[in-house]
């Protein structure tokens, strides 16, 4: 299910009803911002046998051979890449050029020939410059899906040869109501709704984690505490924290991100928007922040 992004999946919609549609795409955005469950929705709509031509959702069968392929991940046209079990971070020339080989054969059944590639800004240099040749002579009735969360670190070479569609965080209102279609107002989560989509700085896949899982919450509650402790501590103290935060290398991206909704709350208080603040549990030590940060 996808929650928001209601402008590109009409943007999308209008591409394939016009026949339209670009031979790549680069989805960027932020991580757990919801691109990869587009990309795989989009997939599904465009290799349905009975899809509609909505204008507000993909709008396919569900029941057909192809979307039952899709779903068991087995679509002979259809590749996401890497695989999920993969743990190489980076993405190497000669799994770039095992893609690429697949996707040059003809479509088998479906309508096209499609693949995604994840975390595509992960590619090394040779490996981008592999995968360079396939955006340059695209294969008839073929679609690449490049899925960034740092569009930047890609060749512009690669840019320039994709259509960008660029992803931005849900507004509250947009995500509590796709959280509570998610979780099918089951009333054993409904409550945690609104204070998941406030804690999830706009980011669904955030979202869900803080819902299904409280160890993730009380982690990022712990982080917008240790910020708060962090402001009136001594300057030893904070050098001894960042000597702690590098132990936990693969922590540090989501410790700085939180911190920078605290800021971004305490730019809601300037304005008087209290009822927008994300850290709903600190209002008190915010408003305190308010005079020390411009």
């Amino acid at each position: 299910m996808i929650i928001g992004h209601q402008r590109i999946i009409q943007y999308l919609l209008r591409s394939t009803a016009s026949k339209n549609l670009a031979h790549a795409y680069l989805f960027s955005g932020p991580e757990s911002v919801g691109k990869m469950a587009l990309a795989a929705e989009f997939a599904k709509f465009l290799q349905c046998s009975h899809a509609k031509s909505g204008k507000q959702s993909f709008d396919y069968c569900g029941q057909c051979k192809d979307c039952y392929d899709m779903d068991r991940k087995s679509h002979p046209d259809f590749t996401v890449f890497p695989s999920v079990m993969s743990e190489e971070k980076e993405i190497k020339i000669g799994q770039i050029r095992d893609l690429t080989r697949t996707f040059g054969f003809k479509n088998y059944s479906a309508p096209y020939k499609i693949a995604i590639i994840d975390n595509a800004d992960q590619m090394t240099n040779e490996a981008a410059n592999a995968l360079l040749k396939t955006l340059e002579e695209p294969s008839d009735n073929s679609i690449l899906i490049l899925i960034a969360s740092h569009s930047e670190s890609l060749l512009p070479t690669i840019v320039s040869r994709c259509q960008q569609i660029k992803f931005f965080t849900v507004p509250y209102c947009d995500l509590e109501k796709g959280l509570l279609n998610y979780f099918n107002r089951d009333s054993g989560v409904s409550a945690d709704i609104p204070e998941a989509a406030r804690l999830s700085s706009g980011l669904p896949g955030i979202a869900v984690k803080i819902i299904q899982n409280p160890a993730f919450k009380e982690k990022r509650e712990e982080n917008c505490r240790n910020f708060l402790g962090l402001n009136n501590s001594s300057l030893n103290s904070r050098y001894q924290y960042v000597s702690s935060m590098l132990a936990k290398e693969d922590e540090i991206a989501d410790i700085l991100n939180n911190w920078l909704y605290i800021l971004k709350d305490i730019i809601y208080l300037h304005f008087g928007a209290k009822h927008f603040i994300l850290n709903t549990g600190i209002k008190n030590q915010l408003e305190n922040l308010r005079e020390k940060y411009s």
